[in-house]
């Protein structure tokens, strides 16, 4: 089903749904492992404007380091990278998408001068899901930990975080 779904390109919104339920980790393309390393590439990548081959060859723990140090000692330039981000970001992985989620909402409660475009990025993010699954995939993600997901606390709240979005996607 989802290897004709690829095929057709997902242009239907019942394709998309089919593949954005299923998700790449539940594809099995990777281990755990090298899934959370992969994630933690693509966003080192995006916060900081490079290619992802930047980070081949890093192991996990460097590659968290580094992007948890980065948001840590530079929270304006990766809010910027954030919010200049296009379809690479809007078209990532929901675990992706959950980190950056957590961490903007961090920098947003943390730099009260920053709050509104922290909250901005965040809602730029959410709206890009296009089916509901999508959204509780990148709600289920959002997390303090790369690739690991947070707790879920009801229908439109994961872990400490309220999101009134989720009842607004389709």
């Amino acid at each position: 089903m989802v290897q004709s779904a690829l095929k057709r390109g997902c242009t239907s919104a019942r394709s998309k749904s089919q593949v954005a339920y299923a998700g790449d980790k539940n594809l099995q393309y990777f281990s755990k492992e090298a899934f959370r390393i992969f994630v933690a590439m693509y966003t080192l990548a995006i916060a900081k404007g490079k290619e992802i081959g930047t980070y081949v060859g890093k192991e996990f723990d460097e590659l968290r380091s580094e992007l948890t140090n980065f948001i840590r000692t530079e929270p304006r330039q990766f809010l910027n990278a954030i919010r200049n981000a296009h379809d690479s970001l809007l078209n990532s992985l929901a675990e992706v998408k959950g980190y950056i989620v957590y961490a903007l909402k961090s920098i947003g409660d943390q730099f009260d001068e920053w709050n509104t475009e922290a909250s901005d990025a965040i809602s730029r993010i959410l709206s890009a899901a296009q089916i509901k699954n999508e959204l509780h995939n990148v709600y289920q993600f959002t997390s303090g930990e790369i690739a690991v997901p947070g707790g879920r606390s009801n229908s439109s709240g994961y872990g400490h975080f309220k999101f009134p979005h989720l009842t607004t996607v389709g």
